[in-house]
């Protein structure tokens, strides 16, 4: 059965999540199907894409597919090959408007998709929460910088570190989401309504701009021995007693007992 949904209309592409019975879990074959979508969407004449999910779902989407993270205590959980990653890459690299639209819950892995995206409209019930530090799974440099400009610095830490739900009227006033819309049925409709504005303008120059955007964005250079310290600290986390733990009371359903160092 197809985990994703791709229709295209008046040049407009529209990726929908169906996979409800796992709450649009990040698996391997859920990533590659949506993957292939997105792909599929860009060679086709379109003008804007809008990613979205079923509508009426309680939770958009819960984040990474916890059941496929190792529990050797030597293989990085996040690591740059993976799929998902391919597609958070394709998202940023698009020469498409990409549109975020959402309903619901919106949960780890979830989080970073929107952050990739270009606009995010949601409706007023929206939470997000970035929830690694809770699973004691140790988020990676590409995740964080996705939201390094989102919020500001010490409410970014609240976020990371407590895995704190963001509202979407928070959201909205500090700028990760672009628009609340009200009332919730409407999403689709507005989305699609947001996306032909892009009809009107020089697809080139929003490639273009979208392309030098991105690349600001991406412009704090570390040095080579800031990265070594960040793959050692999060080496240190994911080979640590503490990371099964995480994984072992997510699957048991009970808060985790963690240790101190």
């Amino acid at each position: 059965m197809p985990l994703i949904n791709l229709t295209i209309e008046n040049q407009i592409a529209i990726i929908t999540m169906e996979d409800n019975e796992q709450s649009n879990r990040f698996s391997q074959p859920f990533n590659r199907q949506l993957l292939a979508q997105f792909t599929q969407a860009e060679k086709s004449n379109v003008r804007a894409l809008i990613i979205n999910a079923k509508s009426g779902a309680r939770i958009w989407s819960v984040g990474h597919d916890i059941n496929e993270f190792p529990t050797d205590q030597k293989s990085d959980p996040l690591i740059w090959e993976e799929a998902y990653r391919r597609l958070t890459r394709a998202i940023r690299l698009s020469r498409l408007p990409v549109i975020c639209s959402i309903e619901g819950a919106v949960y780890g892995a979830g989080c970073d998709l929107a952050a990739c995206c270009d606009f995010v409209l949601a409706t007023p019930d929206v939470t997000f929460a970035i929830t690694p530090a809770k699973l004691g799974i140790p988020h990676n440099l590409v995740g964080v910088n996705n939201f390094i400009h989102a919020f500001p610095d010490h409410l970014l830490k609240e976020i990371f570190f407590l895995a704190k739900p963001v509202t979407a009227q928070l959201a909205l006033t500090h700028g990760f989401v672009n628009r609340i819309i009200d009332p919730p049925q409407n999403l689709l409709e507005e989305s699609i309504a947001f996306a032909a504005e892009f009809k009107s303008v020089s697809p080139e120059c929003i490639h273009a701009l979208k392309i030098e955007l991105n690349i600001l964005h991406d412009a704090t250079p570390i040095t080579t021995d800031q990265a070594e310290h960040i793959a050692a600290v999060r080496r240190q986390a994911y080979r640590s007693l503490n990371y099964i733990e995480g994984l072992h009371a997510f699957h048991q359903k009970r808060p985790p007992n963690f240790k101190g160092y």
